[in-house]
């Protein structure tokens, strides 16, 4: 269905990520998914960070109160 997890962690925090299944988008599951791991997170002294990569993860980061702080560049290696 879905999972929540920190893709990059260190002792003061991860990032957090999300995927859920097609059939199961829009219907709650990564606001409890997220809500969840980062309640953990706080809970474990750590920090989460969302890098949110399209208009649906914004969203949802600033529902479960991320606030934006910059734009960075980032770069990605093609295949060739």
């Amino acid at each position: 269905m879905g999972v929540a997890y920190g893709s990059l962690a260190c002792s003061r925090g991860i990032e957090v990520s999300l995927f859920v299944e097609e059939a199961y988008r829009r219907q709650g599951v990564a606001t409890a998914l997220a809500s969840r791991l980062i309640l953990t997170c706080l809970r474990d002294g750590r920090r989460p960070n969302w890098d949110a990569a399209n208009p649906e993860s914004c969203r949802l980061a600033e529902k479960l109160g991320f606030v934006f702080t910059q734009e960075y560049a980032a770069y990605y290696r093609q295949p060739e």
